[in-house]
C-alpha cells in the first residue's frame, strides 16, 4: 500500500547479516554495478519481517492491552531453509538460469513469509524469466514490507524495470525516481535519463467524472487484493472520524484485512490527492509493526502563496532474530516526525517537499541516535533545510540546502 504520491516512505532497520561473503552473487542492483539481483551486495539470511509472501511461518500472539507485541520467531529449521533456499537461488542467478532461481526463492518466502530480500529476488529473477506479472507482484510486495531503505530502492529499480519492459514508461519513471529519492546510483539516474528528467508529477489523481474512492483503490491496491485476500477485498468511504485541516477539502478512509492496514487520504477540492494524513498496518506473524498519525495542519500565506504544512508522526517496530538462537531477539524500529509542505492554488494542490523528516530517533543494534533538521521559509517561496544535529546520510544529504517551491 503506499504512503505517498509515488510510494511509502523509507523506513530504515538493522538486516541480520548470516553467512560468509563467498556465498554473495557476483552483482546486484544493490551493488555499485546494479545490473543484477535486487539485494546481491547482501550477506545471506537477512530474516526481517513477514506479511507477504505465502508462508508457514510461525504466527504472532495478540496484543497486549498496553500496545506490545509478543512474538514467536522463526525457527532454526526455518532459518536453515531460508538460507539455502537463498544460496541456491544466488547460483542459478549467476549462471543466468533465472527460471531456476524463481522456485528457489519462492521457497525461501515459504521459510520466512514476507521476507524483504527474496521477495526482491523473486521479483529480479522472475522479470528475467519473462514472468513480468509474477515479477511486478514479488515487486510491489518487496517494497511495501522493505524497512531497510537500500532494499526498497532495489525493489523500485526492479519495478521500474518491468514497468518499462511492459511498456508503463510513466510508471517505470516515477518507481526510477522514487528510487533515487532513497539511494543516489548511477544506472538509476541513468535510466530516469533515459525516459525523461520527472514522473508525471502533476498528472491528477482523479480524472474528471471518476470517484475517489475509486482512484484511491486503484491507485493504492491495485484491482485486486493479493493471493489469500480475494475474499477480503479493500475497502473505501469517506471518512467521519477524521477531519480535514483544511475547508472544503476530504479525506477518504481505506482499509484491509490483509496486513490491517488502514489509511487516511487528504484529497482537495479537486479530488486531487495531497497526502496521507493517518494509518498502519502490521505485517504477519507479528515482527513489523508501523503506526503514523497526524500531529498538525496549518494554512498560512507566504510571499503571497497559500502554504499547507502537515505534520505528522510515524512510529517503526521491527522483533527479529538476532541469531541462531532463536529466543535471542532484537528490536530495531524508528520514532519520525515527518513535515510535507503544500502551495494551495487554483491550478491545483502541489506539495514540492515530502514527509521531510524533521526529527528521527533510530534504534538499530542495540544502539539510539537522533537527528534533527530545521525548515523555514521565506518570502520569496524558498524552503531551506537545515541539519540542526545528528549524522547525515545521503537522503538527508539531498534535503538540506534551499528548495524553490515557486
Amino acid at each position: 500500500m503506499k504512503r505517498s504520491i509515488v510510494v511509502v516512505a523509507a523506513l530504515t532497520s538493522a538486516l541480520v547479516a548470516c553467512g560468509n561473503s563467498k556465498d554473495k552473487p557476483s552483482a546486484g542492483s544493490g551493488s555499485s554495478s546494479e545490473t543484477g539481483s535486487g539485494s546481491g551486495s547482501a550477506a545471506v539470511a537477512s530474516v526481517t519481517k513477514s506479511g507477504s509472501g505465502a508462508g508457514s511461518g510461525s504466527q504472532a500472539k495478540p496484543a497486549d492491552t498496553k500496545g506490545k507485541h509478543v512474538v514467536t520467531p522463526p525457527t532454526k529449521q526455518q532459518l536453515a531453509d531460508y538460507r539455502k533456499h537463498v544460496k541456491a537461488g544466488w547460483a542459478m542467478q549467476k549462471q543466468s538460469k533465472w527460471a531456476e532461481a524463481v522456485p528457489e526463492f519462492e521457497k525461501a518466502l515459504v521459510a520466512i513469509d514476507g521476507d524483504q530480500r527474496a521477495l526482491t529476488e523473486l521479483g529480479f529473477s522472475a522479470m528475467n524469466a519473462g514472468d513480468f506479472v509474477k515479477a511486478r507482484k514479488a515487486d510491489e510486495q518487496a517494497i511495501q514490507v522493505a524497512v531497510d531503505k537500500k532494499v526498497k530502492a532495489m525493489a523500485l529499480y526492479n519495478l521500474g524495470l518491468v514497468q518499462e519492459k511492459t511498456n508503463d514508461t510513466a510508471g517505470a519513471l516515477r518507481s526510477y525516481v522514487a528510487s533515487l529519492a532513497l539511494r543516489p546510483n548511477k544506472t538509476v539516474e541513468k535510466a530516469v535519463g533515459r525516459l525523461g528528467t520527472s514522473p508525471e508529477a502533476d498528472k491528477p489523481f482523479c480524472d474528471k467524472g471518476q470517484k475517489p474512492c475509486d482512484c484511491a483503490l486503484a491507485y493504492g491496491f491495485g484491482d485486486s487484493g493479493p493471493d489469500g485476500d480475494s475474499d477480503n477485498p479493500p475497502k473505501c468511504e469517506e471518512a467521519t472520524d477524521v477531519k480535514s485541516p483544511v475547508d472544503g477539502w476530504h479525506v477518504y478512509h481505506i482499509s484491509r484485512v490483509f496486513h490491517a492496514e488502514d489509511w487516511y487520504y487528504l484529497l482537495d477540492e479537486n479530488n486531487r490527492l495531497v497526502a496521507p494524513i493517518k494509518g498502519g498496518y502490521e505485517y504477519r506473524h507479528g515482527r513489523v509493526f508501523d503506526m503514523f498519525e497526524l500531529d498538525s495542519g496549518t494554512v498560512q500565506t507566504i510571499g503571497g502563496h497559500k502554504i499547507l504544512r502537515l505534520q505528522t508522526h510515524d512510529t517503526l517496530e521491527e522483533t527479529q532474530p538476532s541469531g541462531d538462537n532463536d529466543e535471542d531477539m532484537k528490536i530495531d524500529g524508528s520514532e519520525r516526525v515527518l513535515v510535507t509542505i503544500c502551495e494551495i492554488g487554483a491550478g491545483g494542490t502541489r506539495c514540492p517537499l515530502s514527509e521531510v523528516p524533521i526529527s528521527e530517533t533510530k534504534s538499530q543494534d542495540g544502539k539510539t541516535t537522533k537527528t534533527v533538521l530545521d525548515l523555514a521559509i521565506s518570502p520569496d517561496g524558498t524552503a531551506t533545510v537545515k541539519l540542526v544535529s545528528g549524522a547525515s546520510d545521503e537522503a538527508i544529504d539531498k534535503l538540506v540546502g534551499p528548495h524553490k517551491l515557486w
